[in-house]
């Protein structure tokens, strides 16, 4: 009797246990073609039965041959959550792996207001949207200057501007922050699903090789593990332009050269040969590099080049160009004090949110 309570037990903490890290997930279909969507819809049980919880789907997809990655991440509201991507006709045909990995926290921000005491009252703050829409809030730091914001929900970036409660002539904070989900966490729970573009499907020797790791997406891709887009102004650690073994780096802290071009392709055009740049017809622009697509990166965020991009705001620009041909930019923005110079302290962010709806996947 005592080993069939015993078994009986362990079958149902194996069941709960299974319960808590199952995600269901559901795709339209498994192989796609050039211009096709992804949509998929992400389903945890336990969070369901916890209404109150609100979690993050992170969607990891991983290139199984190249092993190049792409990092998404949506709202999980009452254990569901759901999503499109758009199939660019820049992306290869073969075989690829989309991870979902469910973060339980909300977009939240963390930060500690440097020299606070009890009288500096509370902390105002405004967030922008891209959209032209504002929000704003306050909230009281701890006696350390610890605060928290909590329950943010907005796409792509949003600026934060904190001031203090006591009007000043000059605002002085010197806060630094961090955001939950770019940090390191313990993956509540997991789910793969294999895709295939172009002709043929997933052969069955790939779906068996091929297993997600959380560490090693972490150790082996460009994922910054805590996000804090401000920083003191410093004196530049490289001159206006810099040719190294790689490319280029242009700084604009230094120089008013790219904060006086009109756009940064032209800026670069003149300056980086080979560099082919021409109107696309739709406001943006064609940048190639030995008949090859120029890859553009802003803030580590890969953009397209319909993308505006304000010259002055721009502090670097870093050029790669590879013996293959391949070639990117990476383009850094001015952030808190580098972009307000009366400013004396830390207290304007751009902070990433969400995955907007129906991004298309390049």
């Amino acid at each position: 009797m005592i080993k069939k309570a015993l078994l009986f037990f362990a079958v149902i903490a194996a069941l709960n246990a299974s319960s808590q890290n199952t995600l269901n997930v559901q795709l339209n279909k498994a192989n796609y073609e050039i211009g096709d969507s992804i949509i998929f819809s992400c389903t945890q049980p336990e969070l369901i039965k916890d209404s109150n919880v609100a979690a993050t789907l992170n969607v990891w997809i991983e290139n199984i041959i190249s092993h190049k990655k792409w990092f998404y991440r949506y709202p999980m509201l009452k254990g569901m959550a759901a999503g499109q991507l758009i199939i660019s006709d820049l992306l290869s045909n073969g075989d690829y792996a989309m991870n979902f990995v469910v973060q339980r926290s909300f977009f939240s921000i963390d930060g500690k207001v440097a020299d606070y005491s009890r009288r500096d009252g509370e902390l105002n703050y405004i967030m922008f949207n891209k959209d032209g829409s504002s929000f704003t809030g306050s909230v009281i730091p701890a006696p350390d200057g610890v605060f928290r914001v909590p329950g943010l929900l907005f796409e792509n970036e949003a600026s934060f501007v904190f001031t203090p409660s006591k009007k000043n002539t000059v605002n002085e904070l010197d806060i630094e922050i961090v955001t939950q989900l770019d940090s390191t966490f313990s993956p509540y729970a997991t789910a793969t699903k294999l895709i295939h573009l172009g002709e043929g499907k997933i052969s069955n020797a790939v779906a068996a090789d091929y297993h997600f790791s959380y560490d090693y997406f972490y150790t082996q891709a460009i994922l910054p593990k805590v996000i804090v887009k401000t920083k003191k102004k410093t004196e530049p650690d490289e001159p206006g332009e810099t040719v190294t073994a790689n490319g280029y780096v242009f700084d604009g802290l230094k120089s008013k050269d790219i904060a006086n071009s009109t756009t940064i392709y032209q800026f670069l055009q003149a300056r980086i040969p080979g560099l082919m740049v021409s109107p696309n017809g739709k406001g943006g622009y064609i940048v190639t590099w030995r008949r090859e697509r120029v890859s553009v990166f802003q803030d580590r965020f890969r953009v397209t080049t319909d993308t505006y991009i304000n010259t002055q705001d721009i502090a670097k620009i870093r050029v790669y160009m590879s013996p293959s041909g391949r070639g990117s930019i990476s383009v850094t923005m001015k952030k808190g004090s580098e972009r307000l110079p009366e400013s004396k302290g830390n207290h304007r962010f751009e902070i990433s949110g969400y995955t907007p709806a129906g991004i298309v996947w390049r």
